[in-house]
Formats: C-alpha cells, structure tokens, sequence
C-alpha cells in the first residue's frame, strides 16, 4: 500500500478484506492477535493518508462459523478512503451484510453524495472489481441496475 501510494496520486478508495484488525476489540474468541502487526497495520494507514470510512450492520466481518468456545470473529473486511475521496463522496456508506456463500460478510458500498466537479469516466478508469462476480447470476443486472444502462461495455473484467 505504502508503494502503491507513493506512485499514484488521485483521490483514493480501497475496500475488502486487508486480512488484518486495527485494535484488538475487532476480535474475539482465538489467540490475541499480534499488537505488531496491528501497529503496521495502523501505520500503513496512515502513511498512506486513509481512514476508516466506518459501516452499518454486523460488526465482525469474518468468521471461522464454528461452535462455542472454538467461534472466532474479526473484522477483517473494511473500506478506507483518503480526504481528497472524502470530499468527493461525503456521504458514502458500507453495509456489512449477511453471510452468502463465504466465510466473509459481502459489503454494499453506496456511493451517494457526489460534490465537486468528478468525471464518472475517470472514475471508472480507475474501477476495479473481483472479476468472480460476474458469474453471479445477478451481477450483470445488478450492475446496469445501479449505474444506468450501456455502462456494462466500457467496465473491462480481467482476472
């Protein structure tokens, strides 16, 4: 992310699972994490200029679904922005939902809000999304849904 960071400056959005907890409260059940690793994480964040954009819904975004004692949850997944995004996007929101199909809560990130002057076409440029969606049954018609129709060709899928 550091590298990443110093190489591309445009205003910046990442979300999905960083695999990684900023405070040991993002945890329960299992040995603690690491605090190490929780500050590199948290330093990387902040090299980088993002914050955590916050969310609606169940806290924990993944777990190991087992029983009792042996249940470990943690929010991995997450969505971070940059002030620059922030600005262009005020009142953008993440929702944890349920659990479909996978050991991780999918996210609904409403992008509602748009000031400034923002080219969707940039924003698109820069757009880029798990290409195993597709073969949802839903995603296509999700997709035309919510950005309008014709947006489906210029969307380039890669894997």
């Amino acid at each position: 992310m550091k590298r990443l960071h110093d190489m591309v400056h445009i205003p910046w959005f990442c979300a999905g699972d960083f695999n990684d907890i900023l405070s040991p409260d993002e945890k329960i059940g299992g040995l603690p994490r690491n605090r190490m690793l929780i500050d590199n994480f948290r330093n990387a964040l902040d090299y980088c200029g993002l914050d955590d954009m916050g969310f609606q819904g169940p806290r924990f975004t993944w777990s190991n679904k087992r029983n009792g004692c042996d249940l470990v949850q943690e929010r991995l997944d997450r969505g971070v922005c940059d002030s620059e995004w922030y600005q262009l996007f005020p009142r953008a929101s993440i929702y944890h939902l349920e659990y479909w199909h996978s050991d991780h809560r999918p996210h609904w990130i409403e992008f509602s809000g748009l000031s400034g002057n923002f080219c969707n076409r940039n924003f698109l440029n820069h757009f880029h999304f798990a290409a195993c969606w597709v073969e949802k049954e839903d995603c296509r018609r999700l997709i035309e849904e919510c950005w309008g129709s014709g947006i489906w060709s210029t969307i380039s899928i890669s894997s």
